[in-house]
């Protein structure tokens, strides 16, 4: 998976240096920006929300992987309201598909794999 956009919003901010979290409003969703970088730091070859989604990134989310073309994406993230996530954004038709397992960014515990492993939610995203 590769975004040029949040590439160069990167490479923009890095030359001024800023994180690449240092975006101008209305520039890219944080939560979106924030589980791209992640799952290209892990070396993903998908999308995984493994940190809290907010009510009011739903729609920014949904805009955004259909914007991208990007089909399907993972929720390994473990919050209290995730049911009222997925009703939402089911209501944008992106589905739960089944569970898999993803590769967090998150470190293991010593003698384990390099990073933690996590169940997490596939999410499918129908055409708009």
């Amino acid at each position: 998976m590769f975004i040029q956009e949040y590439e160069d919003i990167a490479a923009r901010l890095s030359s001024e240096g800023k994180p690449y979290w240092g975006f101008k409003d209305g520039e890219a969703n944080c939560t979106m920006l924030k589980a791209y970088f992640n799952s290209k730091e892990t070396g993903k070859a998908s999308l995984d929300f493994n940190d809290t989604i907010w009510d009011t990134d739903i729609q920014p989310i949904a805009e955004a992987v259909r914007r991208f073309g990007i089909s399907e994406f993972t929720i390994s993230v473990r919050q209290t309201n995730l049911i009222d996530l997925l009703a939402a954004f089911q209501e944008l038709g992106i589905t739960v598909a089944g569970v898999v397992k993803v590769e967090t960014n998150r470190q293991a515990p010593l003698g384990q794999e390099e990073h933690e492993v996590l169940d997490a939610l596939l999410m499918k995203v129908q055409p708009a």
